[in-house]
């Protein structure tokens, strides 16, 4: 039986793989894929880390690997190079516009460039499953796995971000091996734990920031284990090998970035050297003296630049917030309850209904130490921290930020097939054929899925936008529709990819410096576009037709 559990597991992971081939075809460029593999391929080519340095090499190295087998056509000049080349510049426009000229202004095939960088990350996704699939049979047997893989199988928001190039499938992968192996070096602090600690913290680092939430977990999930397993004699030895794994850690970054480890510059004019040419402070600090200052002492961190550079710009980006809409509302310092929002209306209610009795069920089984409901109670802690760190952020920009957490209660949840309740595996299994069905009625738009309690799909763009609902996946579908369609040549407010993705697909319209108020003809329009007070009296008309959940078509009067 165990066997042919494992190959039911097995087979709807390999089904979900293809369906993320598929969905590579079907989605356009999202907006900051072009950033990420075009950084990457620079990363491989050039062995220097300038741009992109807001996010971990990693990912952005993985998704540019298959770009080696092509001929790659790149800007002639250095124009956007040399100035990414700054330590204290911004250099997010230039990635921007690089990635942009690689994809749609040199002759480079972006269809297929797209889809070879998608593999690894569809490859990726493959991998998160069978984690999740092995963890849980570990914990709750081969039903209990299963349960669990089909949670994830069928997930509309893992399967919007599994085939696209960014960093969230590879950082929940990250968490979700970092925490299990807290968790086997808890019950057996040997060596060879240690090690694998260090692994999966170090791999988690590489992946994506946000990850270091990895360091204070560690040491409140370590306070946890020993108190409620009273080994608090034990404390300081577990402590001492927890330090060892994170000093290998640091080994690990700093090999993920080819050993290189340049200092940060010297400041002796904190204006002059920073302020005045670009205009802003890598490190955001108040007062001239106390950045300078910082900056030198910063010299010394022993990290890879480009690392410490892009640590440092995200915590500022995180609290200093982004411009965001939730609920009828925009705010650039975000909401606390952002991201709690975010997981009731995105999960389906078959999945949120399964967490709530798994972690229930979790919570009330008092079962002996090191029992597998032990763990359950150590993973949903680990999800709960996730949670709170990701709630502190004013950069409120899409329930993918909180993905990691989605593992840990996928595992969690096939705790319901390790109970003689046979009411509640029934319960769970009628849930898991409604969580499929719902799932087939969504196909293909799971970026722009919500579950019907907060509008469905068709209304969640009153709820959030942006990586939520509309992120530029609908390119091809725009272009398809205006071909089929005879609408002259509409406005088009839909440039996620930058205008040059629209000259490429040949989507033939007017200027958007043209559209003033009395316009006539017809406007495309992206549903983030909506919420901009550029056209807030389109509130007052009905489109004139959807083509997709996240693209609407008005006519103009």
């Amino acid at each position: 039986m165990k066997k042919i559990i494992v190959a039911a597991a097995i087979f709807l992971l390999l089904g979900q793989f293809v369906l993320e081939l598929h969905l590579s075809r079907l989605d356009s460029q999202t907006t900051d894929e072009a950033v990420h593999l075009s950084a990457g391929y620079t990363y491989l080519t050039r062995f220097d880390f300038r741009f992109n340095p807001e996010h971990p090499d990693l990912v952005k190295l993985l998704a540019a690997t298959p770009l080696l087998f092509l001929k790659i056509n790149l800007p002639a000049d250095n124009k956007y190079w040399d100035k990414a080349g700054d330590f204290f510049y911004d250099s997010w426009k230039d990635n921007r516009a690089f990635g942009e000229e690689l994809m749609y202004q040199l002759g480079n095939d972006a269809g297929r460039v797209l889809f070879l960088a998608r593999l690894p990350m569809a490859a990726l996704t493959l991998l998160l499953g069978l984690l999740i699939f092995a963890i849980a049979m570990r914990f709750w047997g081969a039903a209990g796995g299963l349960f669990a893989t089909v949670l994830y199988v069928f997930d509309p928001l893992v399967n919007a971000h599994g085939h696209l190039v960014t960093t969230d499938i590879a950082a929940s992968a990250g968490y979700l091996l970092a925490i299990y192996a807290f968790w086997r070096f808890l019950q057996n602090p040997r060596w060879r734990n240690v090690f694998f600690l260090a692994g999966a913290v170090g791999l988690a680092q590489l992946t994506k920031y946000t990850q270091i939430i990895l360091y204070p977990a560690v040491l409140v999930l370590l306070l946890y284990f020993v108190i409620s397993h009273r080994q608090l004699k034990n404390f300081w030895r577990l402590l001492g090998k927890i330090l060892v794994a994170f000093a290998l850690v640091w080994v690990i970054i700093w090999a993920g970035y080819g050993f290189k480890m340049s200092r940060v510059p010297y400041v002796s004019n904190f204006r002059e050297q920073v302020l005045v040419p670009n205009g802003y402070s890598t490190l955001g600090l108040r007062g001239e003296a106390g950045i300078q200052e910082t900056l030198n002492v910063a010299r010394w961190v022993l990290l890879p630049r480009d690392y410490y550079k892009g640590l440092t710009m995200v915590s500022l980006h995180a609290s200093g917030g982004h411009d965001s809409f939730l609920l009828g509302q925009t705010s650039k310092k975000g909401w606390w309850y952002y991201f709690p929002v975010l997981l009731a209306a995105k999960t389906p209610l078959p999945t949120l209904i399964i967490f709530a009795a798994a972690t229930v069920l979790v919570l009330w089984k008092k079962r002996a130490p090191h029992s597998s409901f032990d763990a359950g109670r150590f993973f949903l802690l680990a999800a709960a921290l996730y949670l709170a760190f990701a709630m502190t952020s004013k950069a409120d920009l899409g329930v993918r930020h909180i993905l990691p957490i989605y593992p840990l209660l996928f595992v969690i949840s096939g705790a319901i097939f390790a109970v003689k309740v046979r009411w509640l595996k029934v319960f769970a299994g009628l849930a898991a054929v409604a969580l499929i069905f719902e799932f087939v009625l969504a196909y293909p738009y799971y970026l722009s899925y919500f579950n019907f309690v907060f509008g469905g799909t068709k209304d969640g763009y009153k709820v959030a936008t942006d990586s939520n609902y509309d992120w530029g996946q609908d390119l091809y579908r725009i272009k398809k529709y205006l071909d089929a369609n005879n609408l002259g040549e509409p406005f088009v407010e839909y440039t996620w990819a930058g205008e040059s993705s629209l000259d490429y697909y040949g989507i033939k319209r007017r200027p958007l410096s043209e559209f003033k108020p009395g316009a006539t003809g017809y406007l495309v329009i992206g549903a983030t576009g909506l919420h901009s007070s550029q056209y807030d009296w389109l509130k007052s008309k009905s489109p004139y037709a959807r083509i997709t959940p996240g693209v609407f078509v008005y006519k103009l009067d």
